[in-house]
């Protein structure tokens, strides 16, 4: 007699603390219903004290993920959305706040596409800016890049601000500079690649969603460009 196949559930949750104010978030796979896999709280490489001498509490954010990696993903923009607006407060992370040391060890195309995700929205040091500027004279562009950057000037965009407020336009690369943001990240969150990217979001749907999970912890809106 075949066995039968128990579905899995792929969900994301966080760990509050009643005593400080600290938060972790994780991605769970398990074979009963998110809701009651209540026992799982957590496996984080460090910070393990705060599980000991604090009392946690666990809270389901997402669940009905169809794959592990579409879990991880969303656990993965949650942490960097928290290192962004405030990292000593994070539990992802090492006692240094920094990430993990793993300098010398080869890394896996996972570990390589979560580095990339961590890296997108960092500004450039004055120094990295100007050597780019310096590579970058007495070239001629191609008719291709002409055409592509008139293509990108004239391609309509829509996006969300943290603060709900709707901005529609035709030429994104002068919206982010105005708005000191990351044309590149704009257009990931436009696309669906990203949830969101620094509050933005691609709909008013996504930023109800953002809000479920951001706003009711106290976060300052006009410190969320800051690093």
């Amino acid at each position: 007699m075949a066995k039968s196949i128990v579905p899995q559930n792929h969900y994301v949750y966080q760990i509050t603390f009643e005593e400080v104010p600290h938060i972790y978030f994780g991605s769970r796979t398990c074979k009963c219903l998110p809701e009651d896999d209540i026992k799982y709280m957590g496996s984080p490489k460090t910070y393990k004290h705060f599980w000991v001498d604090y009392t946690p509490i666990k809270t389901i954010l997402v669940s009905g993920f169809r794959t592990r990696e579409e879990a991880n993903t969303y656990e993965a923009d949650l942490i960097e959305y928290q290192w962004t607006i405030n990292k000593p407060l994070s539990v992802n992370g090492t006692i240094s706040n920094e990430k993990f040391n793993t300098v010398g060890r080869p890394k896996t195309q996972k570990q390589i596409e979560s580095i990339r995700r961590i890296c997108l929205g960092k500004k450039l040091s004055p120094e990295h800016i100007e050597a780019i500027r310096q590579g970058n004279l007495g070239r001629i562009p191609t008719i291709e890049q002409r055409l592509a950057v008139s293509l990108a000037q004239s391609t309509p965009f829509y996006l969300v601000s943290p603060t709900g407020e709707i901005f529609r336009g035709v030429n994104l690369r002068q919206f982010c500079i105005k708005n000191e943001l990351n044309q590149g990240n704009c257009n990931s969150v436009m696309s669906g690649s990203k949830f969101h990217y620094k509050g933005w979001t691609a709909s008013i749907k996504a930023h109800e969603l953002y809000l479920v999970f951001h706003a009711d912890r106290g976060i300052n809106w006009n410190n969320i460009y800051k690093y």
